[in-house]
């Protein structure tokens, strides 16, 4: 059985290669980031661990044993007139998939809005990404606003 954890930024340095790993991914699968690099993707990890230390986000892991096999990373985040928890960033290694790790990390991010009396929960998934929709729409989701890309 797999384990969820809440990771401090101590955790996150040592699986700090893996992080950035599910990071770069989860980047180079989508659509929105053309030419990202794996430099790019250890600067934000580092980002990510500022903010850990900072209190300004929480991250989430999932293990099998010592294995890191997933992540979630979550911060407060201003839209509109109101703030709201950002579900910024997501990974489960593909053979983990559809084992409800996913699910899972939704419901801590949840429950980290609910704890600071946060009126809603944000994120973004990529437009092909099928799975992630079907998963957010099931969970309650509801599309907000859809983001369109045109290449010039």
């Amino acid at each position: 059985m797999y384990k969820i954890r809440k990771l401090d930024a101590e955790t996150c340095r040592k699986y700090f290669e893996e992080l950035s790993v599910f990071y770069y991914n989860n980047s180079i699968v989508g659509s929105c980031e053309y030419g990202f690099t794996m430099e790019k993707a250890k600067e934000k990890i580092e980002g990510m661990i500022s903010y850990l230390e900072e209190g300004k986000a929480v991250t989430y892991g999932a293990f099998d044993e010592d294995k890191i096999i997933g992540y979630a990373w979550a911060y407060v985040y201003p839209f509109r007139q109101e703030e709201r928890i950002y579900f910024n960033e997501m990974h489960v290694l593909d053979e983990y998939r559809s084992h409800g790790i996913g699910s899972q990390f939704l419901q801590c991010i949840e429950n980290e809005g609910r704890e600071r009396s946060l009126p809603a929960i944000y994120l973004h998934a990529e437009g092909h990404n099928e799975k992630a929709i079907k998963l957010y729409l099931r969970k309650g989701y509801e599309i907000e606003r859809l983001q369109f890309r045109k290449a010039l």
